[in-house]
């Protein structure tokens, strides 16, 4: 038996989740990212897209860890992929929080 401890978020600015494959089109490499702006304060933090570039370049990176590590303990396939939660959390003054991920899983088609 195991138990999963993680932070408890209150509040986001965005979350969302990822696959770490193309999952239209498997011959092209690829993530999928689906991810929704939150209103924790009178007015969200402007951005022109829900996540800015620095948060794709990080989360990319994030993604291509989890991947690569949880493929090799599942001796994975070239259809491997994981499902993985992920946040931009709240701060107290208005700026960009930060990326968490909340959770990994493999993913099924």
């Amino acid at each position: 038996m195991g138990v999963l401890i993680h932070p408890n978020y209150s509040d986001e600015q965005a979350n969302g989740v990822a696959i770490t494959k193309n999952i239209y089109n498997p011959r092209w490499q690829g993530v999928y990212i689906n991810a929704q702006i939150e209103t924790v304060y009178e007015h969200p933090v402007s951005t022109e897209h829900v996540l800015t570039n620095h948060e794709l370049e990080e989360l990319r990176e994030n993604l291509q860890l989890i991947h690569s590590h949880f493929k090799r303990k599942y001796n994975g396939d070239e259809d491997f992929a994981m499902d993985v939660e992920f946040k931009i959390t709240e701060t107290t003054d208005g700026s960009r929080g930060r990326l968490a991920i909340k959770q990994a899983r493999p993913w099924t088609d």
